[in-house]
């Protein structure tokens, strides 16, 4: 084994994982993303434009 293989394989459990954990938080919180969704607009005319 050389250390290249460790650091790839390392990384590739990390991301999978990482992958495995966001699995478990989509099924609790039913989020899709991290961000959190962006406020709704403060005025009608802003919203006729925005959904269009």
């Amino acid at each position: 084994m050389s250390l290249r293989w460790i650091v790839v394989h390392m990384v590739e459990e990390y991301a999978r994982h990482c992958g495995h954990a966001d699995l478990i938080r989509e099924s609790i919180d039913g989020a899709t993303d991290l961000l959190p969704p962006p406020p709704p607009p403060r005025n009608a005319l802003l919203a006729c434009i925005v959904t269009m």
